[in-house]
C-alpha cells in the first residue's frame, strides 16, 4: 500500500495541472492582445513561470516595445485561470518591415519542471498605416488582384511593362451612401527591407476614384520593373484602398485574407535587351537621312564585355553593325547605339520594317558570339520624293515534311519550305541552308533556284542526313537571296535518338544475360525435338 501511494502522488505531480491558449495576432490599431492559463486541477494551487517578451523586431534593426500584465512566477488557484495581456508600449516605427513577425515566449509548471508550453505571439505590419480599419458596416473590399501583362502570372523580367488589374467594392448599409476613395499599390522588396522605387510618377502608383454604395470599380496600374532589380523570390506585391483623406478611418489592403502577392523576378543567365527604339522621323522622303537610335540594357547575370547591335532592312538594303561595345550585369546605365542611313531614291512609297537585334556572350576563344536577341521591329514611312522603282521582298515558312513527320537520328529529314514573293515585281531567288553542319548535311534542295511573280508562292524541299549521333533541339536557317537583298528564317527542330550500331552493342552489353537464357532455351527444345524423333524412328520389337 505504501509503495502504491508513492506511485500515486508521482503520477499526480506528473499529470498535466495546465491550459494555455494562443494570443491572437497583434495588429494596428489596437496594438493588444491576450491568452489564458487555467489551473486545471481543482484540488491545489499551481505555481507557474510566465516568460516575458522585451520587444519585437523586423531583424533589420526595427523594433517596439511590448509589455505584459503579468510575468514571472504567478500562483493560480486550484479550478481557475489569469488571462495575460500584451501591448506595445511604444510607437512601431516607420521604417518597420512589412510582413508577419513573431516573438516566442514559455510557460512552466514550477512544481512540474516537465510541464512546459511554448507560445508565440505575432505582429502582423500591413500596407494600411494604421492597419486594416472599418468603419462598421462602412468599408471598402479588394475583390480582385490580376496580373494582366504575363504568361505566367506575377513572374517579371527587368524592363518589363507590368499591367496589374485591380477590383474595388465600396459597402455600406446606408443605400445612398457613397465614397471617395484611393487606390494604392507598391512593390516590396523583402531581401532589402524597403519599397522598390519604380521610377513612376504618383499617378501610376495611386488611383482616385468615386463609389456608390454597392458599386465596383477596376482600374489598371502600368509599371516598368528597374533594370537593376534582383532576381529570386524576394519580392510582394501590395494594395490598398482607403478612404480618401481619411486612411485611419477606413482602409482594407487585403484579398481574400491575403495581405500580398509574391512576385518572382526572373533573369536569364545572358540577356542583352534592345529597349526605347527612337526614329528621328516616322515619316520620311526618299533621298533624305533617317537616324534610328536605341537604348540597350544588360539584364542577365553577366557582365559583357563584347556586345554589337545590328540593324537589317532587306526592302531598304540595309545591313548595318553597331561598333562593339561593354555592359556590366544588372548596371542601370544603358549604352545607346545610333544608326544613320540615308533612304534610298529608287524604292516605291510606303511602310517598311526596320529590323533590330543584339549579340552578345562573346567567345574568344573561337571569336564567335553564342546568343542574340529576338529581334526587335519598327515600322517607318516612306513618303515623297521616290522613283517609285520596285520593291522586292520575301517571306519564308518552314515545317517537317509527311514524309518524316517526325526527326530521328541516322534517318533522312525532309523539310517543307515557302517562299513567297511579297515583294511588287518579278524576282528570282535562290535558296540555302547553313548552321547544321554540326548535326546533319544536307543531301539537297529542290528547287534551289527560281522566279515569282509578285505574290506568287514556291514549295522548296530541303532533305538533310541526320548524323547517327544527333539528339535533341537542333536549328538551322535557311537563306533565300535575291539581287544585293535576303531573307533568313530560323528553324528549330527536335531529334529523336535513333536505331544504330552502337546502340544495339550497348543494349547487347547491358541485357547478355537475358539472350544467353533465351539461346540455352532454344537449344534445349531444339535437343528435345531430336531425341524425340529418335526415339519414334527406332523399331518397334515383335
Amino acid at each position: 500500500m505504501l509503495i502504491f501511494a508513492v506511485f500515486l502522488s508521482i503520477a499526480m505531480v506528473a499529470a498535466a495541472e495546465l491550459s494555455v491558449t494562443s494570443p491572437a495576432s497583434l495588429t494596428m490599431p489596437g496594438m493588444s492582445t491576450s491568452y489564458t492559463i487555467s489551473n486545471t486541477n481543482t484540488s491545489r494551487d499551481v505555481t507557474v513561470n510566465i516568460g516575458s517578451i522585451s520587444q519585437m523586431t523586423d531583424g533589420a534593426g526595427n523594433n517596439f516595445t511590448l509589455s505584459q500584465s503579468q510575468s514571472g512566477n504567478v500562483v493560480i488557484p486550484n479550478g481557475t485561470s489569469i488571462t495575460v495581456t500584451i501591448a506595445n508600449s511604444s510607437s512601431v516605427p516607420s521604417g518597420f518591415s512589412l510582413g508577419t513577425f513573431s516573438q516566442s515566449y514559455s510557460i512552466s509548471n514550477v512544481d512540474n519542471p516537465t510541464e512546459n508550453y511554448s507560445r508565440s505571439v505575432s505582429f502582423l505590419n500591413s500596407f494600411c498605416e494604421y492597419g486594416n480599419i472599418d468603419n462598421g458596416s462602412r468599408y471598402l473590399e479588394i475583390t480582385r488582384i490580376k496580373d494582366k501583362s504575363s504568361d505566367d502570372e506575377w513572374e517579371w523580367r527587368p524592363l518589363d511593362e507590368v499591367e496589374i488589374e485591380v477590383k474595388v467594392k465600396f459597402n455600406s448599409d446606408d443605400d445612398d451612401d457613397d465614397i471617395d476613395a484611393v487606390i494604392e499599390i507598391g512593390l516590396w522588396d523583402t531581401a532589402e527591407n524597403e519599397w522598390v522605387d519604380l521610377d513612376e510618377d504618383d499617378e501610376d502608383l495611386e488611383r482616385d476614384i468615386s463609389l456608390d454604395e454597392g458599386d465596383s470599380v477596376t482600374e489598371k496600374f502600368t509599371i516598368n520593373i528597374p533594370v537593376d532589380i534582383g532576381d529570386g523570390n524576394d519580392y510582394r506585391f501590395y494594395v490598398k484602398t482607403y478612404e480618401e483623406g481619411d486612411e485611419e478611418v477606413i482602409c482594407r489592403d487585403y484579398e481574400d485574407n491575403d495581405y500580398y502577392q509574391e512576385v518572382k523576378i526572373e533573369k536569364e543567365s545572358y540577356d542583352v535587351i534592345i529597349h526605347d527604339i527612337d526614329l528621328s522621323a516616322d515619316t520620311v522622303p526618299c533621298g533624305q537621312e533617317l537616324q534610328v537610335n536605341a537604348k540597350i540594357y544588360n539584364i542577365g547575370e553577366h557582365d559583357e564585355e563584347k556586345i554589337y547591335v545590328t540593324l537589317k532592312s532587306p526592302s531598304l538594303g540595309l545591313n548595318m553593325d553597331s561598333e562593339v561595345f561593354e555592359l556590366e550585369e544588372g548596371d542601370e546605365d544603358f549604352k545607346r547605339v545610333y544608326f544613320n542611313f540615308i533612304v534610298p531614291q529608287n524604292v516605291s512609297e510606303g511602310s517598311y520594317t526596320l529590323e533590330m537585334m543584339t549579340h552578345f556572350r562573346y567567345r574568344d576563344s573561337t571569336d564567335v558570339y553564342l546568343e542574340h536577341s529576338d529581334a526587335v521591329l519598327s515600322t517607318i514611312t516612306i513618303e515623297g520624293n521616290c522613283l517609285g522603282s520596285e520593291v522586292r521582298d520575301a517571306s519564308i515558312a518552314a515545317e517537317l515534311s509527311s514524309e518524316t513527320p517526325e526527326a530521328r537520328a541516322g534517318k533522312p529529314l525532309v523539310v517543307d519550305v515557302v517562299i513567297k514573293n511579297t515583294g511588287n515585281a518579278e524576282t528570282t531567288y535562290t535558296v540555302s541552308v547553313s548552321g547544321n553542319s554540326l548535326w546533319s548535311e544536307v543531301e539537297s534542295v529542290d528547287p534551289a533556284t527560281f522566279t515569282l511573280s509578285a505574290g506568287e508562292s514556291k514549295e522548296v524541299e530541303v532533305e538533310f542526313d541526320v548524323d547517327d549521333d544527333a539528339e535533341g533541339e537542333k536549328e538551322f536557317v535557311i537563306k533565300a537571296d535575291y539581287g544585293t537583298s535576303y531573307v533568313e528564317q530560323k528553324v528549330v527542330v527536335d531529334i529523336e535518338e535513333g536505331f544504330s550500331s552502337s546502340a544495339v552493342m550497348d543494349h547487347l552489353k547491358e541485357n547478355w544475360f537475358i539472350y544467353v537464357i533465351v539461346l540455352v532455351n532454344v537449344l534445349l527444345i531444339i535437343l528435345i525435338i531430336v531425341v524425340a524423333r529418335r526415339i519414334a524412328r527406332r523399331p518397334v520389337a515383335a
